[in-house]
């Protein structure tokens, strides 16, 4: 059984575990080591939905600590990597998905992509056939516009509010007719 649990760890296949027997625990109607196959398959995976195959039962895993276990790895990898995508990857697991979006979808987030973006168009004006550049834009564009989706009435209100403040703060009463 042990070597099913690592055959199965570490090809990714959920498949194999369910052919873990575990006699010891018989009685108890749980089976830990196959649980603990389908817990670490779904962690690797970084998939809530292999969780979906533990059966629980006592003095075993269970599917709600498989989900939190695979949340909070999907969770520190977005927002150290600041990734509204991965934010979008934790929908299924409704609390880190509103933990994330709350970190990475806010007004102070989206003035750091215009920066970026700002930034690339000024080297696109250096550079205007550098392809590279010109795919790095359309990321960051793609990936503010999914980042505002995300955020609050109040915080695109708010976002759009200081946007237009911005934008005034150069232009007198005299420039407008």
């Amino acid at each position: 059984d042990h070597c099913r649990q690592f055959t199965a760890v570490q090809s990714c296949d959920p498949d194999v575990c369910s052919k873990i027997k575990w006699t010891k625990f018989k009685d108890t109607g749980s089976n830990p080591p196959r649980d603990k196959c389908y817990l670490q398959i779904a962690v690797n995976k970084w998939d809530p939905d292999v969780c979906n195959r533990i059966q629980g039962w006592p003095l075993s895993y269970t599917k709600d600590g498989c989900i939190g276990d695979v949340g909070n790895k999907l969770l520190s990898s977005a927002i150290e990597k600041d990734d509204i995508n991965g934010c979008l990857a934790l929908k299924k697991i409704p609390t880190k998905y509103a933990e994330c979006t709350g970190k990475l979808a806010t007004p102070e987030k989206i003035k750091s992509w215009d920066n970026k973006i700002d930034e690339t168009i000024e080297a696109l004006k250096k550079d205007p056939d550098n392809k590279d550049l010109k795919k790095e834009l359309d990321r960051l564009k793609k990936e503010k516009q999914t980042k505002y989706e995300l955020m609050t009435d109040a915080e695109r209100s708010a976002y759009m509010s200081e946007k237009r403040k911005e934008i005034m703060s150069g232009v007198e009463d005299d420039d407008v007719a």
